[in-house]
């Protein structure tokens, strides 16, 4: 299990490199590996021992966590302001097609 929390931490650490430039494609693949390394530690029961001596690897892990899980938030929050731009489009052009429209009028002008 050391294994799979040394493959956490490089896994974190390469994405936290350059972060800022990351795709969300990648965030993505990131946390599918992530749940995979996840999943297998979930089945596994560290003694005391273990625990004192990685302790530091997952306070390393969980700050890289942090920032990563930022940069998700980032770009959710960028997601959904693009979103409500193209909803904000839609209701306004929406307003103007459905305008009433009059065909066939005719205009009868009184004279004397």
């Amino acid at each position: 299990m050391e294994a799979t929390l040394q493959q956490l931490a490089q896994l974190s650490s390469e994405l936290a490199e350059g972060l800022e430039s990351r795709e969300p494609e990648e965030l993505e693949e990131y946390m599918l590996q992530r749940g995979r390394l996840f999943q297998q530690l979930m089945d596994w029961e560290p003694t005391a021992a273990e625990k004192v001596r990685h302790k530091e690897l997952v306070a390393h892990i969980l700050e890289l966590d942090k920032q990563i899980a930022s940069r998700m938030e980032q770009l959710r929050d960028e997601a959904e302001t693009e979103l409500n731009k193209i909803s904000h489009g839609r209701t306004v052009k929406n307003t103007y097609d459905t305008a009433p429209q009059y065909y066939d009028s005719q205009f009868f002008d009184k004279r004397k």
